[in-house]
């Protein structure tokens, strides 16, 4: 059989053509494939979250995000000492208990707790000691328990203290006793407050403690609260120490009768000056240690002695206000003092500006004008 020819030109044709064929069937099969594709994605039915994956997205988020700074720590002080504290102690008000300071009356037990320490004199030549504190309720036995005066009253009250003693010296009016808020154990209505130590001299015996203390201002229905002590002082920033410009104090003694003579003896150690008296270094009962403060404050005073009936009687005047020093970690000024007409205190420095002393505890002794050449710094 014998074959047909074509022209030449027909096989290119023919090959042409069936490319653009091809090229046709396969665009629309991607069409058609891509619409399935699209038509498959919207018929997907929505994936559930992966809650672990959603939980680290948000701790990142909040790893990520500014932290709020925490608040600073509230620091409380000590309104007589002016060191940190508790806040159960710092809403409390201080104790003023009057402590017999005879040859007699040794050992004594709570003033190596004192924050603040008062000194009197006496007409008998002997002094009162008065100790301030609020930290009373820890406290384990304070005592002697002696008498109190019109200026020991005055300068507890100054402290807006709850004042405990036993008695007057009879100068106090029922009135002007009344004025005040104390625990006198002469009130019936504090028994039990107060008791006796069978082991001590009979007539330095009266003993007390912190516990008895608080179950008496609740008894007494007294307001425990702290609700405003005006100290007469400022303290030094928290954590500096300043030294007095004035000269060196190394040694401060008050000569208050020729049976008693108080020196405090700085130790450099501590920053405390240690006190001794009727020759002997002066120790609290309850620890054995010996009694030492941070700053000591010598304030002159008027003075007035007079006769009664059963004796003579010294008071203070300390209306008046007057001179004094200042003494801290061996270093010493003068300063002056004043009472005001409420009753507050306020010491000042030589150029007349509110005193600043050292944080810490604290030794106030009151002298008479007329004996200031019984305090010698040294």
């Amino acid at each position: 059989m014998k074959s047909r020819k074509y022209p030449a030109f027909v096989k290119p044709a023919i090959i042409a053509l069936i490319c653009i064929m091809l090229i046709i069937a396969a665009t629309l099969t991607g069409c058609q494939l891509s619409s399935i594709a699209s038509r498959n994605k919207a018929a997907t039915p929505p994936q559930e979250s992966n809650g672990e994956t959603d939980l680290n997205k948000d701790v990142q988020n909040e790893k990520n995000d500014p932290q709020p700074t925490p608040p600073a720590p509230v620091v409380l002080y000590n309104v007589l000492t002016g060191l940190e504290t508790t806040s159960e102690l710092a809403d409390l008000r201080p104790v003023a208990v009057c402590i017999e300071n005879t040859a007699y009356s040794l050992p004594q037990y709570g003033l190596g707790s004192a924050q603040i320490l008062f000194e009197a004199p006496l007409e008998n030549g002997s002094t009162r000691l008065m100790m301030l504190t609020t930290d009373y309720t820890q406290v384990t036995t304070i005592g002697p328990v002696s008498s109190t005066r019109s200026y020991l009253l005055e300068l507890g009250a100054a402290f807006n203290a709850i004042q405990c003693f036993n008695g007057t010296d009879g100068t106090v009016s029922d009135d002007i006793l009344a004025s005040f808020d104390t625990l006198d154990s002469a009130s019936g209505a504090l028994a039990g407050i107060y008791y006796t130590d069978p082991t001590r001299f009979s007539a330095k015996n009266l003993m007390t403690n912190g516990i008895l203390l608080d179950a008496g201002i609740r008894r007494a229905e007294l307001n425990a609260k702290n609700n405003g002590t005006a100290m007469p002082y400022t303290f030094v920033n928290a954590g500096s120490v300043t030294v007095p410009g004035g000269g060196e104090a190394k040694s401060v003694s008050i000569r208050y009768s020729d049976a008693l003579n108080v020196v405090y003896t700085y130790d450099q150690a501590s920053g405390k000056y240690m006190r001794s008296q009727y020759g002997e270094a002066h120790l609290d009962g309850n620890t054995g240690k010996q009694i030492g403060f941070d700053n000591l404050i010598v304030l002159h005073s008027s003075a007035i002695t007079y006769d009664r009936e059963d004796g003579r009687s010294l008071d203070l005047v300390i209306e008046d206000g007057g001179s004094g020093y200042y003494a801290s970690h061996g270093g010493y000024e003068s300063i002056t003092w004043e009472r005001a007409e409420d009753g507050t205190l306020s010491f000042f420095d030589a150029e007349g500006k509110a005193l600043d002393i050292n944080r810490g505890t604290t030794y106030i002794g009151m002298v008479p004008a007329g004996s200031m050449s019984n305090v010698v710094i040294r």
